[in-house]
């Protein structure tokens, strides 16, 4: 249960410290660049004696959501529902890009903004299931996974011929053609 307000203030220790919901502008920094985050109808509180103002936690998570769309960053909800797709658990999943799994579980929880190198691998790790094969292979982990591919061919590895798949009776067209 929240206390009730008026809340003391941090900066003129005044009790006049009420909630307001704004417009918020700022600019957040992420990655080396800066991005203007504009969120509409932000609940902040605000000193009425000195004009302070403090983000409560809702107000970060927002601002954080913002920032990402700007950046172009995977949300933690698109995080964790292409992983869980893959039928991966936070564990594995970590295993495989390298990170720890208490890193996983802060991107899917919001806690953590992912860097741009870490949202463009997580993003090819999603589309390119041959980087996936590859990622298993490389950290040592089980390649039967539901989704996973013959690895890729390398000029100095040419693959070896193998028996050519027969063609249907003449005259047979294939469904949807």
């Amino acid at each position: 249960m929240k206390r009730p307000y008026p809340w003391k203030c941090h900066t003129c220790r005044e009790r006049q410290v009420f909630p307001v919901t704004v417009d918020y502008v700022t600019e957040l920094e992420h990655d080396g660049r800066v991005y203007s985050v504009t969120v509409n109808n932000l609940e902040i509180l605000r000193c009425r004696a000195c004009g302070a103002q403090v983000l409560p936690d809702e107000a970060h998570a927002r601002l954080a959501e913002e920032l990402r769309h700007q950046a172009g960053l995977l949300q933690p909800g698109e995080i964790a529902a292409k992983r869980e797709l893959l039928r991966l658990s936070q564990k594995d999943f970590a295993h495989l890009l390298g990170v720890a799994p208490a890193t996983v579980c802060r991107w899917e929880g919001g806690g953590q903004i992912q860097q741009r190198v870490m949202n463009d691998l997580m993003n090819a790790f999603f589309d390119l299931p041959e980087l996936r094969a590859y990622l298993r292979g490389l950290r040592g982990l089980c390649s039967e996974a539901p989704d996973a591919v013959a690895p890729t061919v390398h000029a100095d590895n040419p693959p070896t011929p193998g028996p050519v798949p027969a063609a249907g009776p003449p005259g047979e067209v294939e469904a949807g053609s």
